[in-house]
């Protein structure tokens, strides 16, 4: 009868106990202390936070004699501890497969009832190992948003594994009632982005639009879209902390264009996409700055439309003046590349229309075949 797959967890160094563990995932993230002063083990240092999970410290000596013993400045040396025994977990949900091994564990993030292993994943035939994350859960609120985390990786998103989410090797449980935990294990996917969101490459943008994409059709929004929960995985995206993922029926009713005008939220209809592009810089404003307010663009926009919808009491000859400054200040902030190109050509065309007159049959192209308009841009002030 075949044994139901299960995982260890262990927090001191594997090489401290034999191969007969092998089947079982061993986090080895290694707390052994060598060397602290009585400054490092007050109620606020993270040795202190860590007694009663497995700090060797505690076990060794209080903060309270440790204060009385020592000076600020004077080290105390401390033999490494005993490691624990092994704990082990059982397969909730993921593939079904044979026992695995976690080894040569790196603690790389800890949050709220949350740690964060970087290792090498052995199934039992395997020589070098999978290059994988743990996320190891130790208390009962964070179990439950990792539970539902796994669930999303196993049900509705399972398909896109590898695609644009971390392909995952399985969630498993420890049920022991003195100290309940819980590990989910993914492939390693690369490194969280060390740019801020609008500072990232086109392309790279456009990846995460379509990932985002490929979510919402899955029927879900991931609920959490921050830098550190988009990694870069050889160029691409790939989308992690499904803690937050909740059913979503996406409504978008726009497609997303880069660089286009950024429509109303009531017309695009999908909110989260909507604050994600914001987010990202992908859109120009769809709207412009103007005397009281602030006026929806329109493709083609002139400065004498602009300036019709000034307040009634505003002189027709000052808004029109203002309507010109709201656009050239519109293009220099939000057309930086392209500003310098408009500029001159507004130049070139003060200066024609200086010495020449301009046939009035064209209001949209100079004497000389030059259009007015800036490819680009979507408002000008001729």
């Amino acid at each position: 009868m075949q044994s139901t797959p299960t995982a260890t967890l262990q927090e001191l160094d594997s090489d401290l106990w034999p191969l007969e563990t092998a089947g079982h995932i061993q986090i080895c993230a290694c707390f052994v202390v060598t060397s602290v002063t009585s400054t490092e083990c007050g109620p606020s240092s993270e040795l202190y936070k860590r007694q009663g999970r497995g700090n060797p410290l505690s076990c060794l000596l209080s903060h309270h004699f440790l204060s009385k013993l020592l000076s600020p400045n004077v080290p105390l040396s401390l033999p490494p501890p005993k490691p624990k025994r092994p704990t082990d977990f059982e397969l909730a949900y993921g593939r079904k497969t044979r026992d695995l091994t976690f080894r040569d564990a790196k603690l790389i993030h800890t949050s709220d009832g949350t740690e964060l292993y970087r290792g090498k994943l052995f199934r039992p035939s395997d020589i070098e190992g999978a290059d994988v994350i743990c996320k190891v859960a130790y208390c009962s609120a964070a179990m439950s948003f990792v539970n539902h985390e796994a669930k999303m990786y196993t049900t509705k998103l399972q398909h896109l594994q590898g695609v644009c989410i971390p392909l995952c090797f399985g969630y498993f449980v420890n049920d022991d009632r003195m100290d309940p935990r819980s590990c989910l294990v993914l492939q390693y996917s690369g490194e969280p982005l060390k740019k801020a969101f609008p500072e990232l490459d086109v392309g790279f943008k456009t990846a995460i639009i379509h990932a985002a994409m490929l979510i919402h059709n899955a029927g879900v929004k991931h609920g959490n879209w921050r830098e550190e929960n988009v990694l870069n995985f050889k160029g691409l995206p790939m989308i992690i902390d499904l803690e937050h993922v909740n059913v979503h029926r996406c409504e978008r009713a726009k497609d997303i264009v880069e660089g286009g005008l950024a429509p109303r939220i009531q017309d695009f209809k999908c909110n989260e996409l909507y604050q994600l592009c914001i987010d990202l810089g992908y859109w120009k404003p769809g709207m412009i700055n103007y005397i009281q307010g602030y006026v929806p663009i329109i493709m083609g926009m002139t400065a004498k439309e602009l300036a019709a919808t000034a307040p009634k009491n505003v002189p027709r000859d000052v808004a029109l003046k203002k309507a010109k400054a709201a656009i050239k200040y519109h293009i220099k902030l939000n057309y930086p590349n392209k500003y310098d190109d408009w500029k001159n050509k507004r130049i070139r065309n003060k200066n024609r229309t200086s010495t020449k007159s301009i046939s009035p049959s064209s209001s949209a192209t100079s004497s000389s075949g030059e259009s007015d308009s800036t490819p680009g841009i979507p408002i000008d002030d001729h």
